[in-house]
């Protein structure tokens, strides 16, 4: 029996804002590569190595870079904030993930990838990306 207390709330949609590469981080070679839930250690040495990161004004992280895998460029929002309750919506910045902690990161890359289901994005990639200092 369910609850009648619990009520299912719809994520709210974050908006993420594009940041183009710098300059001193040239792109990767993109690789043409159908779509596929993959992971190697190698995609966090070469994130953790490539990627920047930034604290955006309106609260969490954002990092940016080429995908390990496919070498388009993507970036990936993060908080720490997972679940919207019942209570009023704060107006504060969401937390950012703790420095040194790590966050699952997975390929946001808006190119196309044979056999990507409609919905998605990116190339299938993840990784464990080891957050830096604030």
């Amino acid at each position: 029996m369910t609850c009648p207390c619990q009520v299912a709330v719809e994520p709210e949609e974050l908006p993420v804002t594009v940041i183009p590469p710098s300059p001193d981080h040239p792109p990767a070679a993109p690789r043409a590569v159908g779509y596929e839930e993959v992971t190697d250690p190698d995609f966090r040495a070469h994130a953790e190595a490539t990627f920047h990161q930034d604290r955006p004004l309106r609260g969490g992280l954002l990092l940016r870079g080429h995908c390990p895998r496919c070498g388009h460029y993507m970036t990936y929002y993060a908080t720490n904030v997972v679940v919207r309750g019942l209570l009023p919506p704060r107006r504060t910045r969401p937390p950012a993930p703790t420095a040194g902690s790590d966050l699952t990161v997975i390929c946001t890359c808006e190119e196309s990838h044979a056999g990507r289901p409609e919905s998605y994005h990116g190339c299938g990639a993840y990784w464990l990306h080891q957050t830096g200092p604030a």
